[in-house]
């Protein structure tokens, strides 16, 4: 058994006061950053896409179809996917600094700011400005098929929760389609990994 030091000698904690101060760090914690994956609001991933966005536009043209078909959960990478696209269609072959400044234009600095807050993992160097094309490709490739495999796997349980609640075969039906785009992202996954 532990001895108290002096300064906790004349007060002990009760269990109950124990269990919800311990419950009330885990719950923070479960909210942070590390855990949850977000930063001020903006999941890392949905982030980091952006980011490799902001410094490698020519993504933009050549991934026009699958930018366009990304779902975010942010509003913030939302309004920056779409300012993007729109300022890529106005103005052909920018770069990095260009596009910036066009989004500042647009008042959406902050939004760009936030993204290069949260999205600076220094694994993730095919984000970086001064990374090689094939690198580019190879981890934006990968970034978009983790993306899409979340965005599955969120569908499925919002229709495995639909599915307990009505017993619908249609549900049933689009469960196993959702079971199947999953597998085959998953592979995607392993055949673009950096």
């Amino acid at each position: 058994r532990r001895r108290a030091s002096p300064k906790q000698a004349g007060r002990r904690r009760e269990p109950f006061e124990r269990d919800q101060s311990r419950s009330m760090r885990s719950a923070s914690l479960l909210q942070s950053t590390m855990v949850s994956g977000r930063g001020d609001g903006i999941p890392y991933r949905e982030a980091l896409i952006i980011r490799t966005l902001l410094n490698h536009p020519w993504l933009i043209e050549d991934y026009a179809e699958d930018i366009a078909e990304l779902a975010f959960s942010s509003p913030v990478a939302e309004r920056l996917r779409n300012a993007i696209q729109s300022v890529a269609v106005t103005y052909k072959n920018l770069d990095n600094a260009d596009i910036r400044a066009q989004l500042h234009q647009l008042r959406l600095g902050s939004d760009v700011d936030l993204v290069e807050r949260v999205a600076t993992h220094k694994s993730d160097r095919f984000a970086e400005p001064e990374a090689e094309r094939a690198e580019v490709e190879a981890g934006w490739c990968h970034s978009i098929a983790l993306h899409r495999g979340q965005m599955l796997r969120d569908e499925l349980v919002a229709a495995e929760a639909e599915f307990r609640r009505t017993g619908d075969d249609e549900v049933m039906q689009r469960m196993l389609e959702l079971q199947r785009l999953i597998a085959v992202s998953e592979r995607s996954v392993i055949t673009t990994g950096v």
